[in-house]
């Protein structure tokens, strides 16, 4: 079987999965899950926070720190992004050998594997992005959710997608099949 030869799903599929990964990967490396800004005497003081790292900005300095004891939770948050990291990679590089490589009659496994991976890397960012939202709104409801935490929800919602589209070409298959 040829990429010619491939379904429309396992082509989007192929793109969607490679996407989410970039962006959860940006997501998780930057420090901007949270942010917080106070102005006082015509100052004005801003700090976010990430997976890794904190940062602190005003007077045009900015200082970032990794965190030097690191908490239950934040621990929890960064081994299910890191966990989501792999499964979306060993996804997207599933979908690549399905579309490029692999027939369904002879690797149906494969195609199976895909499908979950993309589901199980999908599920751990979103455990990591809850985790995340309910422990920021528990320390100050002056934190809001910044655009570090936007990327990671997004490549597990691209994750997920590319789940469906492999699980809807393999029933798809399966029904053709079994007519």
């Amino acid at each position: 079987m040829g990429f010619s030869e491939s379904s429309v799903l396992l082509k989007i599929a192929l793109v969607v999965l490679p996407l989410a990964l970039i962006l959860h990967i940006a997501g998780l490396a930057t420090p901007n899950w949270s942010s917080a800004s106070a102005s006082a005497n015509g100052q004005s003081v801003s700090s976010t926070a990430g997976l890794w790292k904190a940062c602190l900005e005003g007077g045009g300095e900015k200082l970032c720190e990794s965190y030097e004891t690191v908490l239950d939770w934040i621990k929890a948050c960064q081994a299910f992004g890191i966990i989501g990291v792999l499964a979306v990679a060993a996804a997207a590089i599933l979908e690549v050998l399905c579309t490029v490589v692999f027939s369904k009659d002879t690797h149906k496994v494969a195609y199976i594997l895909a499908a979950m991976t993309a589901f199980s890397g999908a599920g751990c960012i979103i455990v990591t992005a809850i985790i995340w939202a309910a422990k920021a709104s528990e320390i100050s409801s002056l934190l809001d959710l910044s655009w570090s935490f936007g990327l990671s929800i997004a490549g597990g919602v691209l994750a997920g997608i590319g789940g469906v589209l492999g699980a809807i070409d393999l029933c798809q298959t399966s029904l053709q099949s079994g007519m």
